[in-house]
């Protein structure tokens, strides 16, 4: 969930940065973005769901047309008027949020499936799981517009990111002239065990595989 008060902002139609308005007001404003700290995804994990929930601050119900991108750098960077929303390299990935249904007050909302975009990020070659990230959301018809509790206006009800996903099991290794002392995830003799009894010193997660190679044990 959002951390502190500056990682929920907007940026209005003169590029100037907001950090402490009460509420996200998407659509209204040109760009909203949401910095969430500390994500712990691993790298190159499986998303098998993402989205954003937000509760609104109020009704509303004008035509809404949004459209969602991440922040496409390793880690983000906090928002500010020298680091805009809108000029922050974006995920090729973008989720349309159009015609977005009407919000009643106080209610739970959820984004479309963002598991495109949030794939993209964990899968840059120098993402880190405790690496910050941010979901940026342009409103694409000036008319629009939902009205979302910020941290500012109420801690309880900020938005929230929520994801599963899923991670390959990892392989370890035995073989006869390996040597227990080594790590276990490599085929050579330079990373493999020489015994079996070496995974069991080894918090193997569920699903992680010891393969033992063939040759004269003793």
């Amino acid at each position: 969930s959002i951390a502190a008060n500056s990682d929920d902002a907007e940026e209005d139609d003169c590029a100037s940065v907001k950090l402490n308005n009460g509420k996200i007001e998407l659509g209204k404003m040109p760009w909203c973005g949401l910095r969430f700290r500390s994500v712990t995804i691993p790298h190159g994990a499986t998303i098998t769901s993402a989205y954003v929930e937000f509760t609104s601050e109020n009704k509303s119900n004008k035509n809404t047309d949004l459209t969602v991108f991440g922040d496409d750098v390793d880690s983000s960077a906090a928002f500010s008027d020298s680091n805009k929303l809108s000029t922050r390299a974006m995920t090729s990935a973008a989720v349309n949020w159009a015609n977005v249904e009407k919000w009643k007050k106080d209610q739970t909302n959820r984004t479309p499936s963002l598991v495109a975009v949030i794939q993209a990020i964990v899968d840059r070659s120098d993402w880190t799981s405790g690496n910050n990230l941010s979901v940026l959301i342009r409103s694409d018809k000036k008319s629009g517009e939902r009205l979302a509790w910020s941290r500012d206006g109420a801690p309880s009800k900020v938005a929230v990111l929520h994801v599963e996903y899923s991670t390959a099991p990892k392989v370890y290794y035995v073989r006869p002239d390996g040597n227990d002392a080594n790590t276990g995830e490599g085929a050579s003799a330079a990373e493999a065990w020489q015994s079996a009894a070496a995974a069991s010193n080894k918090s193997l997660a569920p699903g992680d595989v010891v393969r033992v190679m063939t040759g004269s044990y003793t």
